[in-house]
């Protein structure tokens, strides 16, 4: 019996495809979830605690690279600040990993006499 894949496999393919084959393709998703982490971070604190947009984003992105875990938030804005602090260490580690990587891929280079 065939067996048929639905739309999500179809759509995780068709990232798997284009992260192996696009130069560069990691440090884009790292731009982009970083932003949207930004975004959506600075709407949701300033919803929850009534503040103006622009310094719902600043404190956004103090949370990703400095964490804190919400505790500079101001009143309702705590969960948005523990979510994002968190958020930030993935996206630390995921840069460190990024940079890890691309350091062996040196060195095996260097080893191999392709520089």
């Amino acid at each position: 019996a065939a067996h048929q894949a639905g739309f999500a496999t179809y759509l995780t393919y068709r990232f798997g495809h284009w992260y192996a084959w696009t130069q560069a393709a990691s440090v884009k998703v790292l731009l982009v979830l970083s932003a949207t982490l930004l975004v959506v971070g600075g709407l949701g604190h300033s919803v929850l605690s009534q503040s103006s947009i622009q310094e719902s984003l600043w404190r956004s992105w103090i949370w990703i690279a400095d964490p804190d875990g919400g505790e500079s938030a101001l009143p309702g804005g705590h969960a948005v600040g523990v979510v994002v602090s968190i958020g930030g260490m993935l996206i630390f580690a995921l840069l460190l990993s990024l940079i890890t990587s691309a350091f062996e891929d040196f060195l095996w280079q260097i080893r191999h006499g392709s520089l």
